[in-house]
C-alpha cells in the first residue's frame, strides 16, 4: 500500500502552491469558520469538533477541577468540549491522501462529498496532483529543518488524520489533537502538516518548500471524482477497503512543557495515584459527596481521616482537596500537622512530602518558608541527592542568590538538557553583571524552548535589559519619581570610604550608598579599593527602578558597577539571610540581604 496526495484549491492560488508556497491557515480560523464568522466559506471546511483537545462526561466535570453552577449543568448535554486557546495559533496544510494497493492494482474511489469543496457561486476548484509524492515529502522535511535552524517555527508535525468520535475516544483534557476528526468526516481521507510558528500570531503563513512543478500536474475536479482510473490506467477503482494501517507522524523541533497542548498524538503515560485501599476508598467517597453537592462534608472527613490513620495517603488528600478550593495556606497545615504528630511517617518518604510542600510554598511566593523545610528535610530526614539539588537551586533562584544558584544550575546541566535551566543561568548572569553570558544562555533558551504568550513576555522582558547593557543604549526616561529622591551625598558616608581606603578592607555598598556615589560623582573613592562587594537583590532593586522609570541614575550606576573590575556580586550564606527575615520581616529583601552580608562579617 502506498498513497499520492492531492490538493483540491482555488485555481487563482495555483500557481502559487507550484511555486512552492504552503498556504496555512491557523487552526482558528477553521474554529471562526463553525462560529459563522466566515459565512462564504463551505461547508467541507467546517468542523464543529475542530480545535477540541478532549471531552468530559458531565457527571465527571468536578473530578477534572470544571466547577459550574447548577441551572448550567441542567442546560448541558451528557459531554462537555474542551478547547485549547493556545491549540488555535497551530497553522494546517492538508490534503487528500489516495490509497493506492500495488499487489491488487486497485485504488480507493474518493468520495463524491468532496464536491462540497466547491464554493457555491464561485469558481469551481482544481486539484493538483503530487506525481511523486516521496520527493514532495523530501522536499518538505529539508524545508522543515531549514525552518528549524533559522528558528522561525517552534514544531512541526505530519501525517493522517483519525477519524474518532469525540465522545467515545476523549476521556478528558488532552486526549484530542489537530490530527483528530470526526467520523463525519473520514470521506476527506486527509494528510496534515501542522506547524506552530515562534511569533504565535493568529493568522495564515505562507510556508515555501522549494518549485513544485516538476513533481505536480493539474486535473479537473471532476476528473479526480470520476475518472481517476484516466489517471492512473490499469488500476481499478474500489470502494472500500479491508487494510487500514494505523496512522503514523513525523516530528520536527520540540513540543515543551508549555505548548503540550499537541500530546494528543503521542503515546500516553498512564499515572495511575498510589495509595492504601483505605486512601483510596476515602477519595472515591469524597468524589460521592462533591457529585452529591455536599461539599461542607468533605474536608471535616478527610481531616478526621488523616487524625486517624496519620499517614502521607491521607495528608495528600485533604491537602490537595483543600488547594482545589483555593486555600492553600490550610493545604499546607496538613503537612504541618504530619509533622508534629508522625515524624516516622515523613521519614518513610522525605522526598514525596518535601517536594509537595516546597512546590506549593513557591507556588504561593513564600520562598523563605520553602528554603526553611528543606534545611528541616537535609537535617532531619535525609532528603539528599538531586531531589535535593533541584529543590535548593528552586530557592536560591526564587530569593535571588543567584551566584549560589548558578552553580548549581551548572551542576544540574551536566545530567540534564532542560531548557529551562538556559533561562535560570539567563537570569541569574544577568543580575550578576554578565551580560554576554546571559544573552547567550538566553539565546539557548529561546531557540529549544516554546514561545507562547507567557514565555514570550518573560523572555523579551530579559531580552530587552541585556540588549541595553550590553549595546550601551538606555531605555526612554518614562518618569523622573523614585523612592531615593531626598538623599544627598553627607560628610559621613564620604569618612566611612577614605576609612575604607586606609584600612584596605573589603567595601559592602548598598542601594543606598551606590545612589550617593553616582548623584555626588564620587566614585574615585571606591575605583581603587581591593574589593567592593554588591548583593544581587541590589541589582535586581535597581534593575526593577531602571526599567520602572527609565532614570539615567540607575543605568549610570549599574553601568558603573558593570564596568570596575574590582567589583564582587555577592550573595550571604542563606542561613544568615533566614535569620535575618524572621526578625525583620517587613524590610525590603535586598535591605535583608545587605544586612545578612555585613552581619555575617561582624561574626
Amino acid at each position: 500500500m502506498r498513497n499520492e496526495y492531492f490538493k483540491i484549491i482555488d485555481t487563482a492560488f495555483v500557481q502559487s502552491l507550484l511555486d512552492g508556497n504552503l498556504y496555512m491557515n491557523s487552526l482558528n480560523y477553521f474554529r471562526k469558520l463553525e462560529e459563522g464568522k466566515e459565512e462564504k466559506e463551505n461547508k467541507a471546511q467546517k468542523d464543529y469538533m475542530e480545535g477540541v483537545c478532549g471531552t468530559v462526561p458531565k457527571n465527571q466535570l468536578r473530578q477534572f477541577g470544571f466547577h459550574f453552577s447548577k441551572d448550567l449543568l441542567d442546560v448541558m448535554g451528557d459531554h462537555v468540549t474542551l478547547l485549547s486557546d493556545n491549540y488555535g495559533f497551530n497553522n494546517l496544510f492538508c490534503l487528500y491522501r489516495l490509497q493506492i494497493d500495488e499487489d491488487t492494482k486497485s485504488i480507493l474511489r474518493p468520495s463524491k462529498q468532496l464536491v462540497d469543496f466547491n464554493d457555491e457561486g464561485s469558481v469551481p476548484k482544481v486539484v493538483v496532483r503530487f506525481r511523486d509524492s516521496e520527493e514532495f515529502v523530501r522536499r518538505l522535511e529539508s524545508a522543515l529543518h531549514t525552518a528549524l535552524v533559522e528558528q522561525t517555527i517552534e514544531y512541526a508535525i505530519y501525517g493522517g488524520v483519525t477519524y474518532e468520535s469525540a465522545w467515545t475516544s476523549a476521556d478528558g483534557p488532552g486526549t484530542r489533537s489537530a490530527f483528530h476528526k470526526d467520523p463525519s468526516y473520514s470521506y476527506q481521507k486527509e494528510w496534515r502538516l501542522c506547524i506552530l510558528s515562534r511569533k504565535w500570531v493568529d493568522e495564515a503563513i505562507s510556508f515555501p518548500v522549494g518549485n513544485l512543478k516538476d513533481i505536480c500536474e493539474i486535473i479537473p475536479l471532476e476528473q479526480f471524482l470520476d475518472h481517476l482510473d484516466q489517471v492512473y490506467p490499469g488500476y481499478t477503482l474500489v470502494d472500500q477497503t479491508a487494510f487500514r494501517p494505523p496512522e503514523t507522524y513525523r516530528m520536527f523541533g520540540k513540543v515543551n512543557a508549555v505548548s503540550r497542548f499537541m500530546h494528543g498524538y503521542m503515546p500516553r503515560m498512564i499515572q495511575k495515584p498510589i495509595r492504601s485501599d483505605e486512601a483510596e476508598a476515602d477519595w472515591h467517597y469524597t468524589q460521592f459527596l462533591s457529585l452529591s453537592d455536599r461539599q461542607q462534608e468533605i474536608d471535616p472527613y478527610l481531616n478526621e481521616r488523616l487524625q486517624y490513620y496519620k499517614d502521607l495517603d491521607h495528608m495528600e488528600l485533604l491537602a490537595q482537596y483543600r488547594l482545589s478550593q483555593g486555600r492553600w495556606v490550610e493545604g499546607t497545615n496538613a503537612f504541618a500537622y504530619m509533622l508534629q504528630n508522625a515524624p516516622e511517617h515523613v521519614k518513610e518518604d522525605p522526598a514525596r512530602f518535601f517536594f509537595q510542600l516546597h512546590t506549593i510554598l513557591l507556588q504561593h511566593q513564600e520562598p523563605a518558608k520553602a528554603a526553611r523545610f528543606l534545611a528541616v528535610a537535609v537535617s532531619q530526614y535525609e532528603l539528599k541527592g538531586e531531589l535535593e539539588r533541584i529543590m535548593r537551586s528552586d530557592c536560591l533562584l526564587t530569593l535571588g542568590f543567584y551566584d549560589q544558584a548558578m552553580e548549581l544550575f551548572e551542576e544540574l546541566q551536566q545530567k540534564s538538557s532542560d531548557p529551562i535551566l538556559e533561562y535560570d543561568l539567563a537570569v541569574s548572569t544577568f543580575y550578576l553583571l554578565r551580560f554576554e553570558e546571559a544573552a547567550d544562555h538566553l539565546k539557548a533558551f529561546i531557540r529549544y524552548f516554546s514561545q507562547s504568550h507567557t514565555i514570550a513576555h518573560k523572555t523579551d522582558d530579559l531580552l530587552q535589559l541585556i540588549k541595553c547593557f550590553k549595546t550601551h543604549t538606555p531605555l526612554e526616561e518614562i518618569s523622573k519619581e523614585h523612592p531615593f529622591l531626598g538623599l544627598t551625598w553627607t560628610k559621613q558616608i564620604e569618612d566611612a570610604l577614605r576609612e575604607a581606603q586606609v584600612t584596605k578592607k573589603r567595601l559592602y555598598l548598598g542601594i543606598d550608598a551606590l545612589y550617593q556615589l553616582e548623584i555626588a560623582q564620587k566614585w574615585k573613592l571606591v575605583v581603587a579599593l581591593p574589593k567592593i562587594t554588591v548583593v544581587p537583590l541590589t541589582i535586581v532593586r535597581l534593575m526593577e527602578l531602571y526599567k520602572e522609570t527609565g532614570v539615567p541614575v540607575f543605568y549610570r550606576i549599574i553601568e558603573q558597577l558593570a564596568g570596575m573590575e574590582n567589583v564582587s556580586v555577592q550573595s550571604p550564606d542563606l542561613k544568615n539571610y533566614l535569620t535575618i527575615d524572621e526578625k525583620f520581616p517587613e524590610l525590603p529583601p535586598h535591605y535583608k540581604m545587605e544586612l545578612a552580608l555585613v552581619e555575617m562579617e561582624n561574626l
